[in-house]
């Protein structure tokens, strides 16, 4: 083992041991940079885009997660016409449920990242509601636990600079 791994290792031990030796678990990160916040925990994610959004960033970052784990989602609700409905089910997005209101129905969607062309239909609708609301903030589900949030961290290092915050409990 080189010796920055060997420090990396020690490191960590040295933070999961809290007061009296007593062994932590990893309870959320937070990673960020100037423009994006990253916030995890073992079954959710938080995106939280604060500047102009730099799209092949966000992209790298939602492969990161897909290679990591395949099963990671976004859920969109959306009040549409039928055929807006299938639109948006013929764009990758899976219809969960959908029910009529009024004149419109109302349709819950899975987001699955697994699939390019719902990643890419994903960072133009990040791009639209950036540009109404100058701040994005988007929850991603995912199956997770401590070894999976600290590869995650590791990954994200790799595309740049970012401040880096753990929790134990």
């Amino acid at each position: 083992m080189g010796l920055f791994k060997t420090f990396i290792t020690v490191n960590y031990l040295l933070m999961r041991v809290g007061e009296g030796g007593v062994d932590r678990e990893l309870h959320s990160l937070l990673v960020k940079n100037e423009s994006i916040e990253i916030h995890c925990t073992a079954g959710k994610i938080l995106i939280t885009i604060l500047k102009n959004p730099d799209i092949e960033i966000l992209k790298k970052i939602i492969q990161c997660l897909v290679e990591i784990d395949p099963t990671i989602h976004h859920e969109i609700e959306v009040l549409c016409s039928y055929e807006d409905v299938e639109a948006i089910a013929g764009k990758g997005y899976k219809l969960i449920s959908y029910a009529r209101k009024g004149d419109k129905y109302k349709a819950l969607f899975l987001a699955p990242f697994s699939e390019r062309l719902v990643i890419d239909e994903f960072l133009k609708c990040i791009i639209r509601d950036f540009n109404e609301t100058n701040i994005v903030a988007r929850e991603f589900y995912w199956n997770s636990d401590e070894m999976t949030i600290l590869k995650f961290k590791e990954k994200l290092l790799e595309l740049g600079e970012w401040e880096v915050q753990m929790e134990y409990r």
